[in-house]
């Protein structure tokens, strides 16, 4: 399945805004596009098992922004909350290709996750950058910020919880912690 996203304004009140559950579709981006979800969810949902490519023809003109609520990932895995419990939800691969793309995880309640990758105690696949300028910023939490692009905090303390990152063909990446976003990583 092939998705186009040309100069769109996608916003949803609860859930995912974009949710992939299954196969490896590509989301074509042409021009300047925002997804934003403001219940709870991921501003684009990657099922375990499954991959997402997300791509334009420019890195310099073709734009996304993406942005997940309370907690969830702006691309990935996102939080459920069950009877004041918190569960994460694994996520499957996400490549970003030849596209300007900015993805945040929005302030959480007590946990907080990366803009790009798992959220929580959540497993994660292959995060590929190429060819890309990406922005990624980690949410924040009164307890913890997170990172621009990785696994959830505080429960990444495994090291198979944290996902590949591969960055290649003169990608650019910043990374920023949440928080006051004084922490920043540039690739």
């Amino acid at each position: 399945c092939n998705v186009m996203l040309k100069d769109v304004s996608l916003s949803v009140g609860s859930g995912n805004a974009i949710s992939i559950t299954s196969g490896s579709p590509t989301i074509q981006v042409e021009g300047d596009n925002t997804i934003t979800t403001a219940g709870s969810g991921a501003g684009i949902y990657v099922e375990e098992n499954s991959a997402v490519t997300i791509m334009g023809d420019s890195r310099d003109n073709d734009k996304l922004t993406v942005t997940g609520a309370y907690g969830s990932c702006g691309i990935g895995g996102y939080e459920i909350i069950s009877s004041g419990r918190h569960y994460y939800v694994n996520c499957g691969d996400i490549t970003i290709r030849q596209v300007t793309l900015s993805a945040s995880s929005s302030d959480g309640r007590d946990m907080v996750h990366p803009g790009i990758g798992a959220a929580g105690d959540a497993l994660c696949g292959t995060i590929t950058i190429d060819d890309a300028i990406v922005y990624a910023y980690g949410g924040s939490s009164k307890y913890q910020d997170a990172p621009g692009i990785g696994a959830g905090v505080p429960y990444a303390t495994s090291t198979s919880a944290i996902p590949t990152v591969v960055i290649k063909n003169n990608s650019i990446v910043h990374a920023y912690r949440g928080g006051t976003g004084q922490y920043k990583t540039d690739y």
